[in-house]
């Protein structure tokens, strides 16, 4: 959903793994102007937003960045706000048109299959209930690609980590996601 940062990741070889927006707002100018003052070169991640802290749930919280400079930075700064990057509503928009929804968070480049939640050590009331049909992804890709991902929830599985767009499509109201699902 991150074409912009995609693209740019792609054609930069010293960014290949570039996670955020390309986005410029305020905040990131003024970030980057500073940074300049103290290392000129080497401001480029000042750019953008992560737009996996970008969602409206416990947004700008534990394990994402007020700091434009920052990988993890949630779009505070001047003007911020939670879905202010275009991709990011464009996505809840897209998937709060369909009929059916299941989400599933599957980071490819570090292997894992990421459950809610991210911003709290608590687990969801129907974990029993959903943590299965993770592992069924889980154990799908991991026999089609020899591989061994890892699975759970984000905040124990990977890091802390708030504004997800996993966790929004878990809690909010609008979406029934995955709490119908049942192997």
């Amino acid at each position: 959903m991150n074409v912009d940062g995609f693209l740019f990741g792609w054609a930069n070889d010293q960014f290949r793994t570039w996670r955020k927006t390309r986005s410029v707002h305020e905040a990131n100018e003024a970030a980057y102007a500073a940074c300049e003052l103290v290392t000129p070169g080497s401001c480029e991640g000042c750019y953008g937003t992560d737009p996996n802290r970008n969602w409206d749930i416990n947004w700008c919280g534990i394990g994402s960045s007020d700091n434009p400079c920052s990988g993890s930075y949630c779009g505070s700064g001047l003007n911020g706000a939670p879905f202010r990057e275009p991709e990011v509503r464009t996505m809840a928009d897209f998937v709060r048109g369909l009929e059916t929804t299941i989400y599933i968070d599957h980071h490819c480049c570090g292997d894992m299959y990421l459950q809610p939640y991210g911003w709290t050590e608590e687990l969801p009331a129907d974990h029993d209930q959903i943590d299965p049909v993770w592992a069924a992804a889980k154990a799908a890709t991991d026999l089609l690609y020899g591989r061994n991902y890892r699975q759970g929830p984000t905040f124990t599985t990977i890091y802390p980590a708030s504004g997800l767009g996993l966790d929004y499509m878990y809690r909010n109201d609008d979406f029934q996601v995955m709490r119908a699902c049942k192997l």
